[in-house]
């Protein structure tokens, strides 16, 4: 049953961008900032609907009135009076309007088991104009835990785990800085685990043993844009594992967690 509802938990996750709508701006040579949809952009116009009425009239200006288009997803058209763009073009010329590294740091970390921190790098791919990057957050958790009924100390059973997956950004409709992200990863984790059995007299002994889990997650999140190049971040996870073993023994398959504050950094 845990296959399924994460094989249903990913359509959902995947298909949520369809429901958010992106917003552009567009900037004249007046100082003028207007937030709009772009239809299109040709060689002297640039055709538009205002974000607030998606349904509403087209509106065009005149590129000699436009000083440049940012776009949704960081990348910026920049215009000018020698400024000739061919006739029916798209609007996708870009430039470095977006960044193709964000560093991610997490001072608050929690996962299944149990507190940390996390740090990890993100790379846009080339041809996504920064709205996909591959992600590979590390993190390093510790699990405090009791052992059990009958010991009353902490487990202390240290967990790193990678997350290696590709993050998608998406602009929050009529909120101005923040952007939605999806993040579907596969897991990957070792460290120590904590085994509690019985002798042949009752006693119950606890053993730490070496542990891998391996499993899949995704990732929700919100983002603040603080500055161009700082963000504030929420992210919370849910996942299963197809792997989980002491000592190289198989163990019942786990539930994976993940919950976060965060600070990126656009370089």
């Amino acid at each position: 049953m845990n296959k399924y509802c994460f094989f249903y938990l990913v359509l959902f996750c995947c298909g949520l961008p369809l429901f958010l709508r992106a917003q552009d701006k567009l900037v004249l040579k007046d100082g003028e900032t207007v937030d709009v949809k772009i239809s299109s952009v040709n060689a002297t116009d640039v055709t538009f609907k205002k974000y607030n009425n998606p349904s509403g009239p087209d509106y065009v200006y005149p590129l000699s009135k436009v000083s440049h288009v940012a776009y949704q997803n960081g990348v910026v058209d920049s215009f000018n009076r020698n400024a000739k763009l061919p006739a029916g073009t798209n609007a996708k010329k870009p430039t470095a309007g977006y960044s193709k590294f964000i560093l991610r740091a997490s001072p608050i970390m929690i996962t299944e088991n149990g507190v940390g921190l996390q740090c990890g790098i993100e790379k846009s791919f080339k041809k996504a104009k920064g709205i996909v990057y591959y992600s590979l957050p590390l993190t390093l958790t510790w699990n405090l835990s009791n052992i059990g009924y009958y010991f009353d100390e902490p487990k202390n059973d240290p967990m790193v785990y990678a997350y290696p997956g590709i993050k998608i950004y998406i602009n929050a409709a009529n909120v101005p800085n923040v952007s939605y992200s999806i993040n579907p990863a596969f897991v990957i984790a070792g460290g120590r685990g904590t085994e509690v059995k019985s002798d042949t007299v009752g006693r119950y002994i606890a053993t730490h043993k070496s542990r891998l889990v391996l499993g899949a997650i995704i990732n929700g999140g919100i983002n603040y844009k603080v500055t161009d190049n700082l963000l504030l971040g929420v992210e919370l996870g849910i996942g299963v594992s197809y792997m989980n073993t002491l000592d190289g023994k198989p163990k019942s398959v786990i539930p994976l967690s993940v919950f976060d504050f965060n600070l990126g950094f656009r370089l």
